[in-house]
């Protein structure tokens, strides 16, 4: 094993350090039938595969419902396209979590599917992000019809946006409390509206009430998941 990728495992698995790992195996474990948690969950919280996140896009911004990458059903596989960035740790991943559009006629939020994507499968290129300091830390993911079995699809058909609450919501779960050695409700606050933005309500008057009123608070964490919930319900 390389050392950078010794290193990733570290980052991904060591204390304070493993918020994205835990997210995407406590989504695992809520929405993955049995089949998925065997085969998955072990490894991915023992480091022994590298998880990564697939969910910003170029021309999505802060609105990760607004994205084009799409998934169209084959038999028993999917065909994904499109492109997703700013994903760490692509290079030296094995599993993406990937959410994808499968019904274009829908609602934005409604028409999403989530999938466990191979890193390594035919047609996945990782080209990554350049920094000023010369580093890579983040990467552009491009999907040229890359299979994936039907098997992979974490939760149902076109319910990827509630997967992806779960994700997002568990990634964030420590805002409540400030996070150990978040520097207060101050940098709280900020990850609220972060959040918020990510799930492409920030422009909602009452999340925007709570989240000035309760600052860090846990309630304002559970407002946002419930109102984004019971909106991809309406």
């Amino acid at each position: 094993m390389s050392e950078s990728r010794q290193g990733l495992i570290l980052i991904n698995t060591g204390p304070g350090k493993g918020k994205t790992t835990a997210a995407m195996g406590t989504a695992l474990r809520a929405v993955g039938n049995e089949a998925q948690q065997e085969r998955y969950l072990t490894k991915l919280l023992r480091g022994e595969e590298i998880w990564s996140q697939l969910f910003s896009e170029p021309g999505a911004g802060s609105d990760v419902a607004s994205l084009a990458t799409t998934a169209t059903r084959d038999g028993d596989e999917w065909l994904i396209n499109g492109q997703k960035v700013w994903t760490s740790g692509a290079q030296y991943s094995d599993i993406g979590e990937i959410i994808t559009r499968t019904s274009p006629d829908k609602p934005k939020h409604k028409g999403l599917s989530m999938f466990l994507v191979d890193m390594h499968a035919p047609g996945v290129e990782v080209r990554p992000l350049r920094q000023m300091t010369g580093g890579a830390s983040f990467n552009e993911v491009f999907f040229e019809d890359v299979r994936v079995p039907d098997t992979h699809r974490l939760g149902d058909v076109d319910e990827g946006w509630t997967v992806a609450l779960t994700t997002l919501m568990n990634e964030r779960a420590s805002i409540g409390g400030g996070g150990a050695g978040s520097g207060g409700s101050a940098t709280g606050t900020g990850r609220l509206i972060e959040m918020a933005q990510r799930l492409g309500m920030a422009d909602d008057p009452i999340i925007r009430q709570k989240i000035a009123a309760l600052g860090s608070d846990k309630s304002c964490i559970q407002t946002v998941y419930r109102l984004g919930y019971q909106f991809i319900k309406e």
